[in-house]
């Protein structure tokens, strides 16, 4: 998750996915309901790859790079 989260191009698409959710912009730090959005994406995502990607991320990582 935390590649993931480091890719501005990932982060950009669920940054518009949540504005489109909203029907408005971000509206800074203090917007809770922006957040709520990103982080329940990002448990969703982290929970559907843990059943796909087996044992710990960093096994995957040393395998498959730091891209």
């Amino acid at each position: 998750m935390d590649y993931l989260a480091s890719r501005e191009d990932f982060m950009g698409l669920l940054d518009l996915r949540a504005e489109s959710i909203l029907r408005r912009r971000f509206a800074g730090p203090e917007d809770a309901a922006f957040e709520e959005l990103i982080v329940d994406a990002m448990a969703m995502l982290q929970e559907r790859l843990s059943r796909v990607i087996p044992g710990p991320t960093r096994a995957f990582t040393r395998m498959h790079g730091n891209n």
